[in-house]
């Protein structure tokens, strides 16, 4: 059993009073988690999790910190370029979500005609796989794009 995980910053909760306590109580993994996946140990982890703020987040992103899944499902592979994610949304019914994506086309969020993507919404592309696309997808089932 592993002694450690991988985290990352979830892009859809802001939580700034979260990030203003991990500043002061773990400044070097809040400055990793700016920009890219942190390997933390289960007791640093657990002590992260009560920070104030942790868990004030709405209700489709409740947390300010998630836990990196180590792999994604069998047959669900990741995107290597934001066009490649654009051509999977549209072939698999969401054509109106667009991608929004960084300058230096290494990360991405998703948008639609009625919200357009802040540049803290955007994760790493690299971390996003067809299922996570799927999940997107299925939670804006219901929504005319």
């Amino acid at each position: 059993m592993s002694t450690t995980i991988q985290i990352m910053a979830d892009p859809e909760n802001n939580a700034e009073q979260f990030w203003q306590n991990m500043d002061e109580q773990f400044p070097e993994i809040a400055r990793q988690l700016q920009s890219t996946i942190a390997e933390v140990d289960l007791d640093t982890w657990a002590q992260m999790q009560q920070i104030v703020g942790f868990a004030d987040g709405p209700s489709h992103a409740p947390h300010a910190i998630i836990e990196v899944a180590p792999s994604p499902p069998a047959g669900k592979q990741s995107f290597q370029t934001a066009e490649e994610l654009q051509k999977y949304i549209d072939a698999n019914g969401g054509s109106g979500l667009i991608v929004a994506v960084s300058s230096d086309g290494l990360q991405v969020a998703f948008g639609d005609e009625s919200h357009s993507p802040t540049e803290a919404e955007l994760t790493p592309l690299q971390l996003l796989t067809e299922w996570d696309v799927d999940s997107v997808l299925n939670d804006r089932a219901g929504i005319d794009f």
